[in-house]
This record gives C-alpha cells, sequence and structure tokens, in this order.
C-alpha cells in the first residue's frame, strides 16, 4: 500500500505566476479579481495561454512581447522538491500526482526543462478535463485515476491556496497548506 501525494503546481512545484503579473501592475483587490477573470476561462479550456496573454497585452493597451517577458520572468521551478519527489519516484511506498489549474501552454512553458512523467504517476490539468479547483470533482477524479495504477492506504493534497485545500477536504482527501518544502519533506521522510 502506498501514501498518495498531490500536488498543486503554480505556488508548490513553481512560482506564481499570474498573481504576481497582476500585483504587480494593479492594488490587490483588483489584481486578484483581474486574475480570475483572465485565467479562469483558461483554466477551464475555453482560452490557451497564448490567447490569455494577448487579451491582456489588448485590454490594458501593454506590448505583447513585455506581457509575455514579464510573465517569462516569473517561471520558476522549485528543483529541490522536484528532486525530492523524483528520488521517490518508483520506490512503492508513495504515489505522486501532479494537480493544476492552468490553461493550455502555460505548463509545457513552466516546466519546459524536465519531464513531468519523471516525476508523477498521474497528471491532471484543470483544462484538459474541464473542472477547476477547488471543485471536490476534480479530486475525486485524481483519485480514481491513481487508484486504478495501484493501492492507496492514505492520500494528501499539497496546495498553497486554502480554498483549494477546503475542496480536497470535501472530496475525502487529507489536505496540507503548503508554507514550504521542509512542512512537506519533514512529514513524508
Amino acid at each position: 500500500m502506498a501514501t498518495l501525494l498531490i500536488f498543486d503546481s503554480f505556488g508548490v512545484l513553481a512560482g506564481e505566476i499570474a498573481p504576481r503579473f497582476f500585483r504587480n501592475h494593479f492594488e490587490e483587490e483588483e489584481a486578484m479579481k483581474l486574475k480570475n477573470r483572465y485565467f479562469q476561462p483558461g483554466d477551464a479550456g475555453v482560452y490557451s495561454y497564448e490567447e490569455i496573454l494577448s487579451l491582456i497585452a489588448q485590454d490594458f493597451k501593454m506590448d505583447p512581447r513585455l506581457v509575455e517577458s514579464e510573465f517569462c520572468s516569473y517561471y520558476r521551478l522549485n528543483l529541490p522538491l522536484l528532486d525530492w519527489i523524483r528520488e521517490r519516484k518508483g520506490k512503492g511506498d508513495y504515489l505522486f500526482c501532479l494537480l493544476s489549474n492552468c490553461c493550455r501552454g502555460l505548463i509545457e512553458e513552466v516546466y519546459a526543462s524536465i519531464k513531468l512523467e519523471d516525476y508523477f504517476d498521474e497528471i491532471i490539468f484543470s483544462y484538459q478535463e474541464k473542472m477547476i479547483k477547488p471543485d471536490p470533482a476534480i479530486y475525486r477524479l485524481a483519485l480514481k485515476r491513481c487508484r486504478e495504477k495501484g493501492g492507496i492506504e492514505e492520500a494528501y493534497m499539497i496546495d498553497d491556496q486554502r480554498n483549494n485545500i477546503e475542496g480536497a477536504k470535501r472530496a475525502g482527501l487529507e489536505a496540507i497548506l503548503f508554507t514550504g518544502n521542509e512542512s512537506v519533506i519533514a512529514k513524508f521522510r
């Protein structure tokens, strides 16, 4: 029996991108409204990353190259945590799942330097499934697919957003609010 660890991407395995961009240009409350206005449709599969960047540039009369350049400057992988996952994958005591709200094209750019399959037994993106965290259905989908790969004794969602933690709990998962690598690594040594 294995322990299933389901990881969020942005804010856990990679740096936040859209929130940083909007906070850089707008006050906090307005920044989060704009982030949701542009990225929730992308997370649901309506727009690609390229289309979202184009809409932002058009709506705010910004140079599209500068918008893309700023977004790219936030692509930072959490390599220590990713290395920890890769070291443990395939040893039988853990199954690893990546579950991310994201739009088509963004994940491929952010993780271009690695092969996600080397780290995760299952990979689920909101835009492909047309479900967005914190909807409990997307967590149940992750559990179902991972159970098909082997016996799971316990399952945890690791996310940096409190509302996603609550959605995971409603789906029956244990949930850990990510505050840094050590909190995760210490719990699952």
